[in-house]
């Protein structure tokens, strides 16, 4: 029964490592994916919710001249 059991404490580690090793993979997949495959994607929906193009009409007040008389 210890040697069974020697077994079962050596095959949990591994098993963590392996766990963990998996779980950086999918990681690193999905960041090379979003990052170098589909960065162009990105790209264009971030330049397309930026730049809008509109016009703006500007309300101009009354201009004096430098002896504060009304000109037009």
């Amino acid at each position: 029964m210890g040697i069974i059991r020697r077994a079962k404490d050596e095959f949990r580690p591994i098993c963590i490592f392996l766990v963990i090793i998996l779980f950086f993979l999918i990681l690193s997949y999905r960041l090379i994916n979003l990052q170098v495959l589909d960065a162009q994607e990105y790209v264009d929906s971030a330049t397309n919710q930026h730049d809008r193009d509109y016009n703006l009409f500007a309300q101009r007040g009354k201009i004096y001249d430098k002896n504060g008389s009304f000109t037009k």
